[in-house]
């Protein structure tokens, strides 16, 4: 539910919000794994990389470290360094 929230703040842009709906959805009791990475992915779009990094490592026994997101990771840790 909260993932589709999230999708209809996103086509409206509003951002910040649509963050904080993936982000409940990736924390709730059935969570959607795409919701971390949706979130992860605006979070590094807004140059929040330590904030990204975190929401990817709390997903990261959803994804079980499979493509979709260390792609994801690997971007965030990049973004990181270059910001530094």
């Amino acid at each position: 539910f909260e993932h589709l929230i999230a999708e209809i703040c996103l086509a409206r842009g509003e951002t910040d919000q649509a963050i904080a709906h993936f982000r409940r959805g990736a924390a709730s009791a059935t969570p959607n794994r795409w919701s971390s990475l949706h979130a992860a992915d605006l979070l590094l779009q807004k140059g929040s990389f330590t904030t990204a990094l975190q929401v990817l490592e709390g997903a990261r026994s959803l994804w079980q470290d499979v493509e979709p997101w260390r792609a994801l990771r690997r971007r965030a840790l990049a973004a990181q360094v270059s910001a530094t």
